[in-house]
């Protein structure tokens, strides 16, 4: 354990002492104070990373579909504020098998596609919104978009590779988190302004958790 002593009597000194017995006195003031910064400064990172990462041991990802939002003038930006999320889960946090954090693309169970596909809109609108949540906590929302729209979202979406005819099965098991669609409009993309919390240190530490994560 580290002692730190630091004197308010007069005399200028910073001691240091940790229990294997050796002691060190600093008498420099400018030292002193250089010290009693970083400590601080590094003491202030620790509680801000133990806030951010505090979670029940037994806390799980799942998503939502979003029934009610609001978004930006001019703007798919979804105000956070406005959200009404439905009252089950679209995917269950056991039905994610893994999460690519370099590629933001997760591998789910077997039919959840296809659940998606049938539980959003994109049969009937170009859209349905969703949201990753922990705890209760909006970490980010998105836009299921459908790869056949020609409408540009300045969001995070994630466009089902869906067959277009019907009489086919979707790509199943992966899907992929994106910045704006089309999402290989690099022209388009640089003057966006788009939150990006797909990795998000709450969801980083539950996958490699339960030893989901791939990176």
């Amino acid at each position: 354990m580290l002692k730190i002593i630091i004197n308010t009597q007069g005399n200028d000194y910073f001691r240091l002492e940790v229990p294997c017995g050796y002691k060190k006195t600093i008498k420099n003031r400018h030292m002193k104070n250089l010290i009693i910064f970083y400590l601080l400064f590094i003491f202030f990172l620790f509680v801000q990373c133990e806030k951010e990462l505090q979670v029940r041991p037994d806390a799980e990802v799942e998503f939502f579909l979003i029934e009610e939002f609001d978004t930006r003038e001019n703007s798919a930006a979804i105000i956070e504020n406005t959200l009404k999320l439905g009252s089950e889960p679209l995917i269950e946090y056991s039905e994610i098998i893994s999460y690519n954090s370099i590629e933001h693309s997760f591998i789910i169970s077997d039919g959840v596609y296809e659940r998606i596909f049938e539980n959003t809109r994109l049969v009937k609108f170009p859209t349905s919104t969703f949201a990753i949540v922990v705890e209760n906590q909006i970490i980010y929302t998105g836009y299921f978009v459908s790869p056949l729209s020609s409408v540009i979202y300045d969001w995070l979406v994630i466009s089902p590779d869906f067959n277009c005819d019907p009489l086919y099965s979707p790509i199943k098991n992966k899907i992929v988190v994106d910045i704006g669609y089309p999402s290989g409009n690099l022209d388009v993309l640089r003057d966006w302004d788009i939150p990006d919390n797909r990795n998000d240190d709450r969801l980083i530490h539950i996958f490699k958790r339960d030893n989901k994560l791939v990176d």
